[in-house]
């Protein structure tokens, strides 16, 4: 049975525990707009752990949930260790990744989010807000 439930030793000493389901945000956050953000860009949900056969190390997989087809896997260490100031700049954690601090109320909620089309769900989002619309009208067609 696969595991779903990990727990990591960050480079502090402080743990990690990633459970699959979870929403994690990329360092890349906090450079990114209020709209992009809106879009959830760089946020990824934690689809499964990995023992990678070339090393034996741990790995994370991720699934981005703005582009939903793009799934990725990190090392462990790249997780655990803390950024380097000098490629992430404008970023306020201290690691690549962190828990983002609003959670979906369901795994089943965001894979709802992410099987309906960019279009629609534009067209959902203008309609619960039309001050973005110019934003998603200008999206959406490129």
């Amino acid at each position: 049975m696969a595991d779903t439930q990990k727990t990591f030793t960050l480079d502090n000493g402080t743990a990690l525990t990633l459970s699959i389901g979870d929403i994690l945000r990329h360092a890349d956050w906090d450079k990114i707009t209020d709209d992009e953000r809106y879009l959830n860009k760089h946020l990824y949900r934690v689809t499964g752990f990995a023992v990678l056969p070339k090393d034996n190390s741990e790995a994370v997989m991720l699934k981005q949930i703005f582009h939903p087809m793009r799934e990725y896997m990190y090392k462990a260490s790249q997780l655990t260790t803390k950024l380097d100031a000098a490629k992430y700049p404008e970023a306020k954690q201290e690691y690549l990744f962190t828990k983002h601090d609003v959670q979906f109320s369901s795994p089943a909620e965001i894979e709802v989010l992410e099987a309906i089309p960019k279009d629609m769900i534009s067209y959902i989002r203008f309609q619960e807000d039309p001050l973005r619309s110019e934003h998603f009208k200008s999206y959406f067609k490129k």
